[in-house]
């Protein structure tokens, strides 16, 4: 039986700051969650029901938490935990692009920093936190041994094709799966943590062939000659992450198409909540800019419907699917 395709909005819930310069110090600024508001009209348009993946920076504020329970009580959003180390208590590392990689940490900091987020989580929300995603998307089977020991049950931390000098995503899979705890890009036996990466690929459906052709094109003396550029351009090798930072519908939906070729049915398009807010990321500097961000969501999920009839679930209701249909 073919599987029904499940669609997902996940935010990666944050201070906002120049992501060009230093890592931000308190205090730290938020106010990207008072735009909340606006993307949540767009959600009820649409029907979806997004999920917010929220760090320290913004729950140890009340003003954030009371924006998000107006809707968490409503069943119009859900919560999941987001860990940025430079603002998570206990920051008693040093505050360097190293270090804000959770995977760099030594695992007990890791794990104080884990429990009073999720202390916090709880708190404030009276839940908890079902789902978690890693800051920069550092992940390994590490800390994922230790999400399970928490209580969660889903991990959405994998972005496949995506690579930072502490890790590589290259060889992930694109659809949920229980990970291996010795190696977190591989299936494993465990059964109490899901990962549901987010959504990325290509626009033409051979996707390692792709990939490795991607990287070597990127290496410094071939990069020079701007292959990638010209095939960009070309509609022969374009990389896409299923986001609308940077991205236009074309692509997206093309991706979107591509994956589920491969085989992948849970479909995660994510976003940073800073990018509500006009002047707080280079993805939207101007009140046109979100205009056009919000659109581009919308064509997404329009497109999605109109060609799948997605279902339009959060985090938790997709596990809850996935289970009950055996997906995962």
């Amino acid at each position: 039986m073919k599987k029904r395709v499940i669609f997902l909005i996940t935010i990666d819930t944050e201070e906002e700051w120049d992501w060009s310069g230093p890592l931000p110090v308190p205090p730290y600024s938020t106010e990207n969650i008072s735009y909340i508001h606006e993307f949540q009209d767009l959600c009820r348009s649409l029907s979806i029901i997004p999920t917010y993946f929220v760090d320290h920076a913004v729950v140890e504020k009340e003003e954030n938490c009371a924006t998000l329970k107006s809707y968490f009580k409503k069943k119009e959003c859900d919560i999941g935990a987001h860990l940025h180390p430079w603002c998570n208590p206990p920051v008693t590392e040093e505050i360097n692009d190293h270090n804000s990689f959770i995977i760099n940490l030594p695992i007990l900091l890791v794990e104080r920093k884990l429990k009073k987020l999720t202390d916090i989580i709880k708190e404030r929300f009276g839940i908890h936190p079902f789902s978690f995603r890693s800051g920069r998307w550092g992940m390994d089977g590490k800390i994922m041994r230790l999400l399970a020991h928490y209580g969660y049950q889903v991990d959405s931390s994998i972005r496949p094709f995506y690579s930072e000098k502490d890790f590589s995503y290259d060889n992930a899979l694109l659809y949920p799966y229980y990970p291996d705890f010795e190696n977190c890009l591989a299936q494993g036996k465990q059964r109490s943590l899901l990962e549901i990466p987010a959504t990325a690929g290509f626009t033409l459906p051979w996707f390692q062939f792709s990939n490795k052709l991607y990287r070597i094109l990127s290496t410094p003396k071939v990069a020079r000659l701007h292959v990638i550029g010209i095939l960009w351009r070309l509609k022969l090798l374009r990389k896409v992450a299923i986001t609308p930072e940077g991205y236009t519908t074309e692509d997206i939906c093309r991706c979107i198409d591509m994956n589920i070729h491969n085989g992948n049915s849970v479909i995660n398009l994510f976003f940073h909540s800073s990018d509500l807010r006009p002047g707080s990321t280079a993805y939207v500097t101007t009140p046109q800019d979100k205009q056009n961000f919000f659109r581009t969501i919308e064509n997404v999920v329009t497109y999605i419907q109109k060609t799948y009839h997605a279902d339009f679930l959060t985090i938790r209701e997709a596990y809850t699917k996935m289970l009950e249909e055996n997906l995962s």
